[in-house]
């Protein structure tokens, strides 16, 4: 009995768990060739991501921008009917304008309203309003293109705005009537990224729900 003893103690390896041999021997330290090979890809994946975040960066500037004017103008094509008011909207070189026909001057004026308040364009975004002839009725008066046809507005024009007095205040409609009936101005509003070309139209045919494409 002693001898088997002595002999197991001997023999210390015999005596060990096979499994946790066997493990032992997997356990060792990495190859600085497998240390390059990991950092190398960790380098791909990382420029793969620098370059793909800055187009996701546009994509969610521009559908920002369109989320914006879609909520502006569904919102104020509401309050027109519900307050019986008649609005409108402009471009400008780098904002839009939203206003509202006072009755007393027979001006359109400048929205005070915060929601309405004037809206800056951001700067890698242009915008471009192409609206259509139409006859509409608005505060006693009838508005008209003597020209017919479609007029163009863009948010990169030279110069200042032609629209209205230094107040904002102005005898001129607006391109965009939105009025108390529910009528619209029939228009094609285009953003253009300047940065990756791509591009949102927002489009009302004067009556229905405003219509992206």
């Amino acid at each position: 009995m002693l001898m088997q003893t002595l002999n197991c103690q001997n023999s210390e390896g015999c005596c060990k768990n096979p499994e946790t041999h066997a493990a032992n021997s997997f356990t060792r330290g990495f190859t600085l060739v497998e240390v390059l090979l990991v950092l190398f890809l960790i380098s791909i994946m990382t420029g793969l991501v620098l370059v793909t975040l800055p187009g996701l960066t546009l994509s969610q500037d521009l559908d920002k921008e369109s989320q914006r004017l879609d909520y502006l103008l569904s919102s104020l094509r509401n309050q027109a009917l519900l307050e019986s008011m008649d609005y409108g909207m402009e471009v400008g070189p780098d904002s839009y304008t939203f206003k509202h026909y006072d009755d007393a001057s027979g001006k359109w004026k400048v929205m005070e309203e915060k929601l309405f308040s004037i809206k800056k364009i951001p700067n890698n975004i242009q915008v471009s309003l192409e609206v259509e002839s139409d006859d509409l009725q608005y505060g006693g008066t009838r508005e008209s293109d003597e020209f017919g046809g479609l007029s163009s507005y863009a948010s990169d024009a030279d110069g200042v705005d032609a629209f209205g007095d230094s107040d904002g205040a102005s005898d001129e409609a607006p391109p965009v009537l939105i009025l108390s009936s529910g009528d619209m101005t029939p228009f094609s509003l285009t953003l253009r990224s300047r940065l990756n070309e791509e591009v949102k139209v927002l489009t009302s045919d004067g009556y229905g729900d405003l219509q992206w494409r």
